[in-house]
């Protein structure tokens, strides 16, 4: 797993997250409109399991209908944890790996009959990772990626559904997510 230094896309990633923070409540205001809010269980898949274990995150979403049947637009932000990884040689070496990543997705969602209940979602976003390994050199390497989103979904209430998605990026992962939306 390599990363390249980028502070250009951690700095776009901090801005983005600072425009959805400050549009939510002008994105509200608009009709049949959804703020919402999960919790996830990541299970990483690929390389990226080399360097972290399972993990959680925590996100923020907007959602929005569009003029065409049964569809809608989704903008999220999560922050998610990895579980750390170590490597042990007894009398020669301990090296512990920690992974975080910061994503923002744009996922167009078609919602299947007319109650609208369970759903399919695809789309992309930018996932900046920070990766820190500890033992031989206290290093911490960032990197930005453009990722695919695949999935799916189920909504209990209005306000209450699971969401299963897969992300494909360089370095992808399985997330488990319970929403709550307003």
């Amino acid at each position: 797993m390599k990363y390249n230094n980028s502070n250009f896309g951690r700095y776009l990633m901090y801005g983005a997250a600072i425009a959805f923070a400050a549009a939510s409540p002008a994105l509200m205001a608009q009709s049949k409109s959804k703020i919402g809010f999960s919790g996830s269980f990541v299970v990483p898949t690929g390389s990226l399991s080399d360097f972290a274990g399972p993990g959680f995150s925590l996100g923020a979403s907007y959602e929005k209908p569009l003029s065409l049947h049964n569809f809608s637009q989704s903008f999220s932000l999560q922050y998610t944890i990895f579980g750390g990884r170590s490597v042990n040689v007894p009398g020669f070496f301990s090296i512990d790996y920690s992974v975080k990543e910061l994503g923002i997705n744009y996922d167009l969602k078609y919602y299947l009959g007319e109650g609208g209940s369970f759903y399919v979602l695809g789309g992309g976003g930018l996932h900046s990772f920070s990766m820190s390994v500890k033992g031989f050199d206290n290093a911490e390497d960032l990197g930005t990626k453009f990722g695919f989103n695949i999935g799916g979904g189920y909504c209990y209430t209005p306000n209450l559904g699971f969401e299963c998605r897969y992300v494909l990026c360089p370095d992808p992962w399985l997330q488990l997510s319970l929403k709550l939306q307003f």
